[in-house]
């Protein structure tokens, strides 16, 4: 018997979905589209289509920097557009954990990218691994997030704003995710911070615009899209 002076408030099978485990006599054989909203969707949030319309419009609004437009390649949309599209669903179905998270991932392959595309020599020599471990300890993709930003703002391959931005992702995403302390009283606000943060940085990194019809990237890093032949020479015949 369990010892009955205790009270213990449980959730039971917090991780299952029984509508697409069992089928009810009368139902069809899959959940509709509601039940699987309802599923995906945190309970402290209202599931409804208008209420995830005016969360989504609500965010917008407080995106300051919009992005038009990314290259196309497989390592942009891997490592920086489909994280940013997954931390803004996130948050929109009250997932806030994964936005932090996402927007953690997006902030650190920016720090990456930033540092890979900037002109870095000591001298007439160029930066080499050897170089970076001389320098820093270890090489720059293996530093800590912190220490990398630093390194960006030391050598000026950022502006202060900019250092702001993935300083404010590093401390939120931290405090969430590495200390059990850490309450969630206010992580809607805090993951909403995170998704600005994150998409000024990626503004900064491409500087996307809109250029005599067409669409134009940062010098650096059309430099780099060049150099890595991601971007390639039109064809004569190309119109």
């Amino acid at each position: 018997m369990p010892d009955e002076k205790y009270l213990l408030q449980v959730i039971l099978n917090p991780l299952r979905f029984f509508a697409a485990e069992f089928v009810l006599p009368g139902k069809p054989d899959v959940p509709d589209e509601k039940e699987v909203l309802r599923y995906l969707t945190d309970p402290s949030v209202d599931g409804a289509a208008e209420s995830f319309v005016k969360r989504y419009k609500d965010l917008m609004s407080a995106l300051d920097s919009i992005i038009i437009a990314s290259p196309a390649d497989e390592l942009f949309l891997d490592k920086f557009i489909r994280p940013i599209q997954h931390a803004i669903r996130s948050y929109l179905l009250g997932g806030y954990l994964g936005c932090i998270s996402m927007c953690g991932m997006v902030s650190e392959m920016s720090a990456i990218l930033i540092y890979q595309m900037a002109d870095k020599s000591i001298g007439n020599q160029s930066f080499t691994s050897e170089s970076e471990r001389h320098i820093y300890g270890r090489e720059y993709e293996k530093l800590g997030q912190e220490r990398r930003i630093d390194v960006l703002k030391a050598f000026g391959f950022i502006d202060l704003s900019t250092f702001e931005s993935f300083d404010k992702i590093r401390q939120l995403r931290n405090r969430y995710l590495h200390y059990l302390s850490q309450d969630h009283s206010g992580i809607e606000t805090d993951a909403k911070e995170c998704l600005i943060s994150a998409t000024r940085i990626l503004h900064f990194l491409m500087k996307p615009s809109v250029s005599s019809g067409g669409i134009a990237f940062s010098p650096v890093l059309v430099r780099y899209l060049i150099d890595h032949k991601i971007m390639k020479e039109k064809s004569p015949n190309a119109s």
